[in-house]
Order: C-alpha cells, then sequence, then structure tokens
C-alpha cells in the first residue's frame, strides 16, 4: 500500500499535469476515465445496478444506462477537483453560476449567517470554490478523510476554509452570528 505523503505527492503532481490542459480536454479526458473506473470498481458497480433496480424498479437496461452516465460523471467530476489549482476567479465566472446570489448577500449584510445546504449532485467542490471566488466567506464541514492532505491543499488554493469534526462547533457558531456562510 502506498503511504499517504506518497499518495499525496502523486495526486498533487497529477493534479498539477491536468492543471495545465485546456478545460474541454479535462472534460473530454473524464468521460473516458468514468468507464475505465467502472470496470476496476466493478462490484461497486453491480452493487448499485442491483439497488437501482431493487429501489427504483427500473429494468436491468434503464439501470444498465444510469450507472454508465454516473461512471462517466464521477471521471469528469474527478479531474475537475485535480483541475482546481487552474481555476481563476475568470474561469469560475465563465463556467459557474451563482443563482440568487442576493440572499447571500441579504442575510450577511443583516449580519446574519449562513448554513448552506447542498447535495452531493455535481462538482460540489467547485461550487464552493466558486462561492470563495466570488468574496463569499465560505467554511465547510467535511468529515475527516483517510489521507486528508490533499483535500486540504485543493480547498486552500480556492480559499475555502475547512472545519473537520473535532473543531466543527465553535468555528461554525461563530460563522452563524454574521460572519460568513458555513456549507
Amino acid at each position: 500500500m502506498i503511504s499517504n505523503s506518497w499518495q499525496y505527492h502523486i495526486l498533487k503532481l497529477f493534479s498539477r499535469l491536468i492543471s495545465l490542459l485546456p478545460y474541454p480536454v479535462v472534460l473530454f479526458l473524464g468521460r473516458l476515465l468514468g468507464p475505465l473506473y467502472a470496470r476496476i470498481a466493478a462490484r461497486q458497480r453491480k452493487r448499485a445496478l442491483t439497488q437501482l433496480q431493487d429501489s427504483l424498479g427500473v429494468g436491468s437496461e434503464e439501470s444498465e444506462r444510469i450507472i454508465s452516465n454516473l461512471f462517466v460523471k464521477l471521471g469528469q467530476t474527478f479531474l475537475e477537483v485535480m483541475y482546481m489549482p487552474a481555476l481563476t476567479p475568470a474561469k469560475v465566472q465563465q463556467y459557474i453560476t451563482i443563482e440568487n446570489r442576493h440572499y447571500l448577500e441579504g442575510a450577511l449584510k443583516e449580519g446574519k449567517g449562513v448554513v448552506l445546504l447542498t447535495a452531493h449532485i455535481g462538482n460540489w467542490e467547485w461550487l464552493g470554490a466558486a462561492l470563495a471566488m466570488a468574496g463569499l466567506p465560505l467554511t465547510t464541514v467535511i468529515k475527516r478523510q483517510p489521507n486528508d492532505q490533499l483535500g486540504t491543499a485543493l480547498r486552500i488554493q480556492s480559499l475555502i476554509a475547512k472545519v473537520n469534526g473535532q473543531r466543527i462547533a465553535g468555528k461554525n457558531i461563530t460563522l452563524l452570528y454574521g460572519t460568513g456562510i458555513t456549507g
């Protein structure tokens, strides 16, 4: 097994290389990576197919289509996360639209903190980067990861503070009293 330090350095190098590419190429490579990962994660793929069929009552052909699309999106999302060091405010504005921003700004102007809830649908890492680069003070609540070095590096690069489970209460209570957004 590769040590956490080596994992960090390998992924950091990979991230630097991906960051050199134009964004459309990153998406294209992600579309290729997804099906490859689907083969590697065959057990998880099979479990997902079974759960789709059992819980949603969809047939095998429809569940295959859904899971295939899911893995394509996973490949793209992974490479987008690796591309985060290349994000600039101009690139964020080009690819991300923050709708109803006035609600966030209004709550902050009134001295109210904001709790921002989102599902893990799409690239939620980019959402945090977009909010932070738009000048909105954001702290994310995350589960402690087995190797947190890379995630921390990517979040720092995009101006997102993180709060892990050990320091969550005090930091987020402060944010809710008007100094920022907790998501």
